[in-house]
């Protein structure tokens, strides 16, 4: 014996309403689930040439490393935007705070970044050549290609 429409309908609504606790509680578990398997998305830079530079500086009475440089960035995530929250040469830690930008899905983003670090990875008067650490707002790590930064001090 099938149910009418009405029988099937009233049907329905009881099962929702039983099911709904556990509904509740899996569905924000199968999103957390989700984001720990979602991919990292590949973040691209192209650096502009002329405008890499490093120098020395004072934090304290520590020597601190300045990194300056303009860079295009995209990445290839279709629907979420990165938040860029930090900025540093490869084995050093940002000291002073650096300033976030966004980059849109499907979008190119020009940035001038400057980064206060330390150690300092050069050495005084010479050009310095590494790899830039950007870090999202997920605190995932991006690694970009080497670039030969101009020692200016």
């Amino acid at each position: 014996m099938t149910p009418t429409g009405a029988e099937a309908s009233l049907l329905k609504t009881i099962v929702d309403a039983l099911l709904k606790p556990f509904a509740v509680i899996s569905t924000p578990l199968a999103e957390r689930i989700a984001s720990w398997f979602k991919r990292k998305p590949k973040l691209y830079a192209n650096f502009h040439p002329g405008t890499c530079l490093w120098c020395l500086g004072q934090y304290g009475e520590q020597p601190l490393m300045q990194v300056m440089f303009t860079v295009d960035l995209t990445h290839d995530d279709p629907r979420e935007a990165l938040i860029i929250v930090d900025a540093h040469p490869d084995g050093t830690q940002s000291k002073i705070r650096f300033d976030k930008f966004v980059i849109p899905p499907h979008q190119l983003k020009e940035s001038r970044v400057t980064a206060f670090v330390q150690p300092v990875a050069g050495e005084k008067g010479k050009d310095w050549t590494g790899h830039i650490i950007f870090v999202d707002q997920f605190r995932r790590p991006y690694k970009t290609q080497k670039t030969t930064f101009k020692g200016v001090g």
